[in-house]
């Protein structure tokens, strides 16, 4: 399967961020500037990417709860 992302994709993360017990896909764009989310549907397929700006030229992408609120939270390493 091929999943539309943006722009010189440099790394992917998967957590459930949606809160709805499917696993979704965060892809770090560095030729956009962006990343994309993926909501999964829990069979394999997922949404269209939602996009979301970064600051320039986004190498990497993590999930966790850093905050303690237990959602899960992504952070972004720029170059």
């Amino acid at each position: 399967m091929t999943f539309s992302t943006g722009f010189l994709p440099q790394s992917v993360a998967v957590g459930d961020f949606n809160n709805d017990a499917r696993l979704d896909i965060v892809v770090a764009n560095n030729g956009s500037n962006d990343v994309s989310v993926l909501l999964g549907y829990g069979n394999g397929s997922f949404q269209n990417q939602m996009t979301f700006p970064t600051g320039s030229e986004p190498q990497s992408v993590a999930v966790g709860d850093f905050n303690n609120d237990t959602q899960l939270e992504i952070v972004v390493a720029n170059y």
